[in-house]
C-alpha cells in the first residue's frame, strides 16, 4: 500500500466520512474523488492516444495497400493492352499471309498480242491468255483507257457489248480475243486497260489488271489481180 500512516475510518451515521493521510497530510473524501478523476482522465486520454496512433497506422497500411492495389492495377492494364497488340498484329501478319496464299493461287494471265488497224474505223486486237493459276469458271472483262471507245464482236461489226462481258475460261491455257474500238483521232500508241474480274467454281475470286500497247499493223502488200486469184 502506498499509504505510510495509520489510516482512520470515522463512521458516523451519517454520511460516511474517509480520512487518509498522504505523507503525512491528511486527505479527505473530495481529495481522493479528485485523484481518481484525475488517473481515470489520464488514463482515458493514454487510450486515446493509443487508440489515435493504432488508427493511423491502420489508415497508413491500408494507403500502402491502396497505392500497391492500384499500381498492380496499372500493370495488369498494360499488360492487357500489350497482349491486345500482340494478338492483333499476329491476326494481321495471318491475314497477310492467308491473302498471300490466295493470291499465289490466282489465275495469270499475259498479253499474246496487240495490235491496231484502220479499216475505217481504229480497232484494236488484244489476244489474252491464262498461263497459270487455278481453273476458273468465267472471267469479266472490262477495258477502259483515254481513246477507248468500246467493245465490239469484230471489226465488222457494228454491236456494240455491254461492260463488263464474261468470257468463259475452261482451263488454265485458254486464249480469248477482245476487239476494242478506238478513237478515230487518238494520239501515239493508245493505252487500254484490261480489268480481269476472276472466278473459280469454288466461288474464290481475283481481280487482275494489264495495260495493252496496241501497234499498228504493216499495210497490206499490193497484189496483183493474177496474185489474188492465186491465193
Amino acid at each position: 500500500m502506498w499509504l505510510n500512516e495509520t489510516t482512520r475510518t470515522v463512521i458516523a451515521d451519517y454520511p460516511l466520512t474517509v480520512d487518509l493521510t498522504w505523507n503525512g497530510t491528511a486527505l479527505g473524501t473530495s481529495d481522493w474523488i479528485s485523484m481518481a478523476s484525475a488517473a481515470i482522465a489520464a488514463a482515458s486520454l493514454l487510450y486515446t492516444r493509443i487508440q489515435a496512433r493504432a488508427a493511423k497506422r491502420a489508415n497508413t497500411t491500408a494507403e500502402a495497400a491502396n497505392r500497391l492495389s492500384r499500381e498492380a492495377n496499372a500493370v495488369s492494364a498494360e499488360a492487357n493492352e500489350t497482349a491486345k497488340q500482340a494478338l492483333g498484329l499476329a491476326r494481321e501478319q495471318f491475314d497477310a499471309e492467308r491473302q498471300a496464299q490466295h493470291e499465289a493461287a490466282g489465275p495469270k494471265f499475259e498479253i499474246e498480242s496487240a495490235e491496231k488497224e484502220n479499216v475505217g474505223e481504229w480497232f484494236a486486237h488484244i489476244k489474252i491468255r491464262q498461263v497459270d493459276g487455278a481453273t476458273l469458271e468465267t472471267a469479266r472483262v472490262t477495258v477502259s483507257g483515254e481513246y477507248v471507245r468500246g467493245l465490239r464482236w469484230s471489226k465488222h461489226s457494228d454491236e456494240w457489248l455491254p461492260q463488263p462481258v464474261d468470257w468463259d475460261m475452261p482451263a488454265p491455257g485458254t486464249t480469248f480475243k477482245l476487239c476494242v474500238e478506238l478513237e478515230h483521232e487518238h494520239v501515239g500508241p493508245p493505252n487500254v486497260g484490261i480489268t480481269l474480274d476472276c472466278r473459280a467454281a469454288d466461288g474464290r475470286t481475283w481481280q487482275r489488271t494489264y495495260t495493252a500497247q496496241p501497234v499498228q499493223l504493216p499495210p497490206e502488200p499490193y497484189l496483183t489481180r493474177r496474185q489474188r486469184r492465186a491465193q
